[in-house]
């Protein structure tokens, strides 16, 4: 596979930029598109690892990008993080469980409404959301990429 087709593929995993202007028309599903980028079959429970935390990057991104707001942000990560299994099939993924369950209690204390913050200092408003968003993003991608790296060299 060429260095730009995996790009290509890296981005449509972990940014929220449409996968049709990513890769084209037709594409595939994030387990379809993990597997193609590590070029070997991964264990289901690992797959499903896998792709779930894509979902939690790309909506990690949309935040970033403007493209979802704080209140829709928050609940979509909830719902998302509350439903994620199978940490115990990636020991490099697993390592991270207790900094994404802390981002996910910390992100809890946003709140719209600049009077409740007033109110209550430890609320915070948008800018702090996207603050911590972006430090959890890049760690986060970081770790995901290398988990799937190394899945990849294993393969070879």
């Amino acid at each position: 596979m060429s260095n730009n087709r995996a790009q290509a593929l890296l981005e449509a995993l972990t940014r929220s930029a449409p996968r049709d202007i990513l890769l084209g028309r037709g594409s595939l599903s994030d387990e379809e598109l993990i597997v193609q980028l590590s070029r070997r079959d991964i264990p289901p429970t690992r797959l499903q690892l896998l792709s779930s935390l894509s979902r939690l990057l790309r909506l990690m991104d949309s935040l970033l990008a403007g493209k979802e707001t704080g209140e829709g942000f928050v609940a979509k990560f909830s719902d998302q993080w509350l439903a994620i299994r199978g940490w115990e099939a990636d020991p490099l993924l697993e390592s991270e469980f207790e900094d994404l369950n802390s981002f996910y209690s910390e992100v809890q204390r946003f709140c719209v409404s600049p009077r409740h913050r007033e109110e209550e200092p430890l609320l915070f408003g948008v800018d702090r959301l996207k603050e911590l968003t972006q430090l959890a993003y890049k760690h986060l991608k970081q770790t995901w990429q290398q988990s799937l790296t190394e899945t990849t060299n294993s393969g070879r």
